[in-house]
C-alpha cells in the first residue's frame, strides 16, 4: 500500500528548489519510488546511524543517500518521522558545511512530503521537552536551537494550505519564548548560546511568515507571532554582542507587517501593541502593589518588553497607551526604587518626549501634567551618589523636553511651581555640569511659558540670585546657557520702581540684578561679554533711568567703556535723559 502511494505521488511531483543543482532534480520514476517506499524502514536504519559517524566522508554519503531516498519515498516518510527527525535534528548543525546543507535539504523535503499536522506536534514536544526555566544549561538551549532549525526547514518545504491549520499551535508555542530567554548574570560564552537560539527562532518565524503569508497576519497567529518577536527584540544585550537577535527580530516584524498588507511596522504596532500592553500592566483596576508591574526590577523581562514596545511603535501609538502605562512608570520611578531601574525608565520617558509624533499627539495633552508631577519632579530631588546624579540628569532632560510642549499648559505648570521651583534651584547648583546647564534651559522654558507676572514676588526674589550664581560657573557652557533664563526673567517681570502689591519686582532688586550682570560685561571672554550685552539690552527696557545710572556708575571700572556707552546710548533712545 505504501509502495502504491509513493508510485502514485511520483507521477505528479515536481522537484522543489532545494533539489536544483543536485542529481535528484527530476521527478522520481514511479517504479523506483514504489521500491524505495516498500523497503524504507530497512533503508533508513543504517543511514540515520551513519549520520553520526565520526568520519566526514561517511556522513556526506549518508546525507546524500537520505536526500534521494526521502525524495523518492515522498509521503511514505510520514510513517517514519519518529525514526527520521531525531538524527536529523542532531545533524542539522554538522561541523561539515556540505553535510549541514544536505541535511537541511532532507528536512525541507520531509516538510514538503509529510503533513504538518504530523510533524509540528512532534517538534513542539521536542522544543518544550526540558523545563522552560531550566537555568543556564547551554546544552539544553543548543538542542532547542537545533529543533528550531529543523522546524524552520520543515516549514520552508510545507504547502501553505497544509500549514495554515497549524499556525495557531505554532504561534501559541512561541508567543512567550522563555525557552531561549537567558537568566541574568550570564557570562559572554553562555550568552552566545542563548543568542544563537534566539536567532534560530527568528529564522523559523521568518520562514513561517514567508511560507504562510497572509495567514500569519490574521488572528490568532498574528498576535502570538508579534508577541514572540517583540519579546526577542526586548532581550537585554550589549554593543559587544552586536544586538544581533534584537535587530533580526525587528526585521521579521517588518516581514509580518508586509504579510498583512501594511505599509510599515508602525501600523502593525498600532494594531497589536495595545493588547500586549494590557497583558503586561493590566487595565488599572488593581492597586499598584498587586498590579503585574508591582515587583518589577531592572532585569525583569516584562519591563524590558514594555520599553521595547514603547520605543518601537509610533509616538502617537505610545501616547495612546499612557492611560495604562503611566501607573506602571509611576511605580518604577518611585524614588524608593533602585537607581538603575529609575534611570532606565527616565531614559524611556526622554526617548518618548524626543519623538515629534509623541510630543504632538492629542493624547499627551491629558497626561503632560502627570508626567511632570509624578514621573519627573520626584526624581529631581538631591540624593547622594553618582547613580542618583545620573537619575537627576535624566529627569532634568525630561523636564527640558516637556516644558516647551503645547501639551503642558501654563496653568498646569503654575500649579506645579511649589514642587518644581525648589528642586530646580537645587539642580542649578548640582555637581554635574550637564545638569546645571540643562537646569538653565529648563528655567528659561518655565519663565517663557509662565509669561509676564507668572512668578509672584517671593519666587522672583529667590530665583534671580540663583541665576546670577551660574554666571560665575566653572563651565563657560553653563555661563552662556544662564543668559537665556535671565533674559526670560526680565521679560516675565511685572515691575514697579516703588513697592506695589501687584508687582513682582521692585527697584532695589532690579539694581542688584543689574550690578550682578554688569560685572560680567567686562569678562575676559568676548563670547561672555556679547551674551551679557544682549541680556542687558532686554533688561534696560524695565526701567531705563535706573539702568542708565547703574551702567554709568561702573563705566570707569571697565577695561573698555565701549559696551557701557552703547547701553547708555540705547537707554537715551527710550526718551530718557541720562
Amino acid at each position: 500500500m505504501a509502495a502504491a502511494a509513493a508510485a502514485a505521488a511520483a507521477t505528479y511531483r515536481v522537484a522543489p528548489t532545494v533539489l536544483h543543482g543536485t542529481m535528484f532534480a527530476e521527478a522520481p520514476h514511479p517504479s523506483t519510488a514504489a521500491l524505495i517506499a516498500s523497503e524504507l524502514k530497512a533503508l533508513l536504519l543504517p543511514l540515520v546511524a551513519e549520520l553520526g559517524d565520526w568520519t566526514v566522508k561517511t556522513r556526506q554519503r549518508s546525507a546524500n543517500t537520505l536526500l534521494g531516498i526521502v525524495w523518492h519515498a515522498g509521503p511514505t516518510c510520514t510513517d517514519h518521522l519518529d525514526q527520521l527527525l531525531p538524527p536529523l535534528m542532531k545533524s542539522v548543525d554538522d561541523d561539515n558545511e556540505e553535510v549541514q546543507k544536505t541535511v537541511q535539504r532532507v528536512v525541507s523535503l520531509v516538510g514538503e512530503a509529510c503533513s504538518p499536522s504530523v510533524y509540528v506536534p512532534l517538534l513542539l514536544t521536542q522544543l518544550h521537552s526540558a523545563d522552560p526555566d531550566a537555568g543556564s544549561d547551554t546544552s539544553v538551549i543548543a538542542k532547542r536551537g537545533m529543533c528550531l532549525t529543523v522546524l524552520s526547514a520543515l516549514v520552508a518545504g510545507a504547502e501553505p494550505t497544509a500549514l495554515s491549520p497549524q499556525l495557531a499551535a505554532l504561534g501559541e508555542a512561541v508567543a512567550q519564548p522563555t525557552f531561549c530567554m537567558p537568566p541574568a548574570g550570564l557570562d559572554d560564552e553562555r550568552s552566545a548560546t542563548y543568542t544563537g537560539t534566539q536567532l534560530r527562532l527568528c529564522d523559523f518565524l521568518r520562514s513561517l511568515i514567508s511560507r504562510a503569508g497572509a495567514d500569519c497576519a490574521a488572528e490568532p497567529p498574528c498576535f502570538s507571532l508579534y508577541s514572540a518577536l517583540m519579546r526577542l527584540a526586548a532581550v537585554p544585550s550589549t554593543a559587544g554582542r552586536g544586538f544581533q537577535a534584537q535587530r533580526v527580530a525587528l526585521e521579521v516584524i517588518d516581514c509580518l507587517a508586509s504579510a498583512g498588507g501594511k505599509p510599515s511596522a508602525a501600523e502593525l504596532h498600532a494594531e497589536q501593541m495595545p493588547r500586549l500592553v494590557l497583558q503586561l500592566v493590566g487595565d488599572g483596576s488593581a492597586a499598584a502593589s498587586v498590579a503585574p508591574y508591582g515587583n518589577w526590577q531592572a532585569h525583569t523581562p516584562d519591563w524590558h518588553l514594555l520599553q521595547a514596545l514603547l520605543r518601537q511603535c509610533d509616538g502617537a501609538t505610545a501616547a495612546g497607551q499612557l492611560l495604562y502605562v503611566l501607573p506602571a512608570l509611576t511605580r518604577v520611578l518611585d524614588p524608593k526604587q533602585e537607581p538603575v531601574l529609575r534611570a532606565t525608565a527616565l531614559s524611556l520617558v526622554d526617548s518618548l518626549l524626543s519623538s515629534s509624533s509623541f510630543s504632538s499627539a492629542a493624547d499627551l495633552h491629558d497626561w503632560a501634567e502627570d508626567i511632570l508631577a509624578a514621573l519627573l519632579v520626584p526624581n529631581l530631588v538631591w540624593r547622594a551618589g553618582k547613580a542618583a546624579e545620573h537619575v537627576r540628569l535624566a529627569a532634568m532632560t525630561g523636564v527640558d523636553l516637556l516644558l516647551p510642549l503645547a501639551a503642558l499648559k501654563p496653568s498646569q505648570l503654575a500649579k506645579q511651581l511649589d514642587d518644581l521651583l525648589p528642586v530646580l534651584t537645587s539642580c542649578l547648583d548640582d555637581d554635574s555640569v550637564e545638569t546645571r546647564r540643562i537646569s538653565c534651559s529648563v528655567t528659561n522654558s518655565l519663565l517663557s511659558k509662565l509669561g509676564r507676572g507668572g512668578l509672584n514676588e517671593d519666587r522672583a526674589r529667590k530665583l534671580y540670585p540663583e541665576l546670577l550664581k551660574r554666571l560665575d560657573d566653572a563651565s563657560d557652557a553653563v555661563r552662556l546657557q544662564a543668559c537665556a533664563p535671565i533674559t526670560a526673567f526680565f521679560e516675565a517681570l511685572d515691575y514697579s520702581s516703588i513697592w506695589n502689591q501687584a508687582a513682582n519686582f521692585d527697584k532695589a532688586n532690579y539694581q542688584y540684578l543689574l550690578r550682578g550682570l554688569l560685572v560680567h560685561l567686562d569678562d575676559p571672554s568676548l563670547e561672555i561679554q556679547e551674551a551679557i550685552f544682549k541680556v542687558l539690552e532686554v533688561g534696560l527696557e524695565v526701567d531705563p533711568p535706573v539702568f542708565a545710572s547703574e551702567v554709568l556708575a561702573v563705566r570707569e571700572r571697565h577695561r573698555s567703556p565701549k559696551l557701557c556707552d552703547k547701553l547708555a546710548e540705547q537707554a537715551r533712545a527710550h526718551g530718557q535723559i541720562v
